[in-house]
């Protein structure tokens, strides 16, 4: 990543990795309506090496051009992610890769995740982390950085960090809660400044930001930037608002007419493989409307593309 990129992303907002939703375009329209810094969902580095399709591998790869956009990985074996940087760089050599970064995927709280020692699980693993984080600093062929969740202990989990800024992590993406606390409690985004301070890095803040007034008190107080994920889902105009409130004080509203034509320029550029992202944007996207349960029930039984769409537009048509 160029010295100029690096400024970029450090003034930026960030869309925060999610499995599930943030799929290619779901990425190049939020980036397009604000947010300049993207994340892949994650990927396991086992998989990078286990794919032999090449085809199927740079799809896999692929990241939007109009914005810094990286590639998020999670595993446990240090040996998987240094095949990951090697076949990664070899393709490299090969075609042009959008790719800016790699994050670390240090803050997954699935069970099935965990189970393996990846994700959040990898935080009280601190030598295996460390094998992990020495790999990057030796193979990754891009900048990287790591998406973490606190620990209980917070020495320890300066010492986490620690690890990670010894080798070299660009920045750092803090989710304010511990792995068993979820997406439940209230985040303590205190814990990024007191990051920056100590590491001299640059740290977003995520965990339940979803409102513009909380993104300019968030930046004003805790961190020198948010990273948006749910919120984004239900308001894909989010970032949008904060640039302007940030700037002006004030942010323009965006009502169901907007998340409708919003929602058939994404479905106008997915592939159809891709009706399961598409239903489950949807199902996040049209809510806090009238008659918005009715319109979920009807979208929950579609099974295709065409039959999303069609579900949609007559409801809008019915909504005017």
């Amino acid at each position: 990543m160029s010295n100029r990129d690096l400024k970029l992303v450090f003034s930026s907002f960030a869309l925060a990795p999610m499995f599930g939703y943030t799929n290619f375009v779901f990425r190049f329209l939020e980036a397009k309506y604000g947010a300049n810094l993207t994340f892949s969902e994650f990927i396991a580095a086992e998989q990078i090496c286990r794919i032999q399709n090449q085809d199927q591998l740079l799809d896999l790869l692929a990241v939007p051009s109009n914005c810094i956009g990286g590639i998020q990985l999670f595993g446990s074996e240090p040996e998987a992610f240094e095949l990951a940087f090697k076949k990664i760089s070899e393709l490299c050599s090969s075609y042009l890769l959008n790719i800016k970064f790699i994050d670390l995927n240090l803050g997954c709280p699935s069970e099935k995740i965990l189970k393996i020692g990846a994700g959040a699980g990898l935080l009280y693993s601190k030598a295996r982390l460390k094998k992990i984080a020495n790999i990057f600093y030796k193979y990754c062929p891009f900048a990287y950085s790591a998406k973490l969740r606190l620990l209980e202990d917070e020495r320890e989990f300066f010492d986490i960090c620690s690890i990670l800024i010894k080798n070299n992590f660009s920045f750092l993406s803090l989710h304010c809660r511990t792995k068993n606390e979820k997406f439940f409690s209230k985040p303590r985004w205190e814990i990024c400044k007191k990051v920056e301070e100590k590491f001299n890095v640059f740290v977003f803040a995520n965990g339940s930001i979803s409102k513009v007034e909380d993104i300019k008190f968030i930046l004003e107080n805790y961190s020198s930037g948010v990273m948006i994920g749910r919120a984004a889902l239900e308001n894909p105009f989010i970032f949008l608002q904060a640039r302007d409130y940030l700037n002006f004080s004030k942010f323009q509203t965006f009502g169901f007419k907007d998340k409708i034509k919003f929602f058939f320029e994404y479905s106008s550029l997915i592939k159809d493989r891709d009706f399961s992202y598409a239903k489950n944007l949807s199902l996040k996207l049209f809510k806090n409307f009238k008659n918005a349960s009715e319109l979920r029930k009807k979208i929950s039984v579609t099974t295709n593309i065409e039959e999303l769409r069609l579900t949609i537009q007559d409801f809008a048509a019915a909504f005017q």
